[in-house]
């Protein structure tokens, strides 16, 4: 006798599904590492506009060139790319918590079918142990009855 799952095409479906959500998530994962980069690339490219700032205002003293103003309008406009860039991290970071929970509803989906399994596999080895069992009890009933026989 040989077990055989019943829902065995369900528990590999889930697998399946689980399997996809996974390959989802971590793209997801992806786009915010890359999100991040882009963020931190813009806040040091802000940050060494000040430092272009800072260096011309140091040179000029009181006469302030047309570079200064320049840089100021590029600060102004780094500080409102980033702001933008920050909303696109969040937004990036809301479809990471909603894959995240997406994956681990169709983890559960598959532990569940998994576990139903390992159980109808116990039952199937306990009923098939309690076979062998009386069959090995009727071979010795038998065995002794011709003993006594003789």
């Amino acid at each position: 006798m040989k077990f055989k799952f019943s829902l065995q095409k369900v528990l590999e479906h889930r697998k399946t599904l689980e399997n996809i959500a996974q390959r989802d998530f971590q793209e997801a994962l992806v786009a915010h590492r890359k999100e991040l980069a882009v963020l931190e690339s813009m806040k040091n490219q802000r940050q060494q506009g000040f430092q272009d700032r800072f260096k011309i205002q140091t040179k000029a003293g009181k006469d302030l060139p047309p570079q200064l103003q320049q840089v100021h309008e590029y600060l102004t406009g780094q500080d409102k790319r980033i702001e933008i860039q920050k909303a696109k991290v969040q937004e990036v970071e809301n479809l990471v918590e909603k894959m995240r929970e997406i994956l681990r509803q169709k983890a559960i989906s598959f532990k569940i079918i998994e576990k139903l399994k390992e159980k109808k596999f116990r039952d199937f080895m306990t009923e098939r142990n309690s076979a062998e069992q009386k069959e090995i009890d009727e071979i010795n009933v038998i065995r002794h009855s011709r003993e006594d026989l003789k």
